[in-house]
């Protein structure tokens, strides 16, 4: 696989040979880099919910997680 990428502030990075999963790693790593270059934007993450149980005999929320 061969990675090249360039940012809008100048940046460069292009590799071809070596393992995949460090070829992943150094991209990954140069995109993280250039967020506020407006290279890429940031990837969603998921939002923990809290939540709480709910006591059906009680009719009360319990403890929230």
């Amino acid at each position: 696989m061969h990675i090249d990428m360039q940012c809008s502030c100048g940046a460069a990075f292009q590799i071809e040979n070596g393992p995949e999963s460090l070829k992943m790693l150094y991209a990954e790593r140069f995109a993280a880099s250039h967020f506020g270059c407006g290279f890429m934007t940031q990837v969603a993450r998921d939002v923990n919910d809290s939540t709480s149980s709910y006591n059906i005999t009680t009719g009360k929320r319990e403890k929230e997680y």
